[in-house]
């Protein structure tokens, strides 16, 4: 609303093959937010800070953790 964008016009059918709009990994995505300074300015720098210090702390702590998919595929392989 405050940068007066208009939305595009409604996908009629698949939009399987469309491009993504949206980040695809949390890397990215707390990047984007980092650089995208309309929510910055709307949300504050600190909280902004904050919030993605927290985000990449938990992913780190995710990526840590060997999932059941890992235990089924991966380690029975090696």
């Amino acid at each position: 609303m405050i940068e007066n964008l208009k939305p595009t016009d409604p996908i009629t059918g698949s939009a399987h093959d469309l491009p993504f709009g949206l980040p695809r990994n949390l890397d990215e995505a707390v990047r984007r937010l980092r650089e995208c300074q309309p929510l910055i300015d709307m949300l504050s720098p600190a909280f902004v800070a904050a919030y993605t210090i927290v985000k990449e702390a938990e992913y780190e702590v995710f990526l840590r953790v060997i999932s059941s998919w890992e235990r089924e595929h991966l380690l029975l392989n090696v």
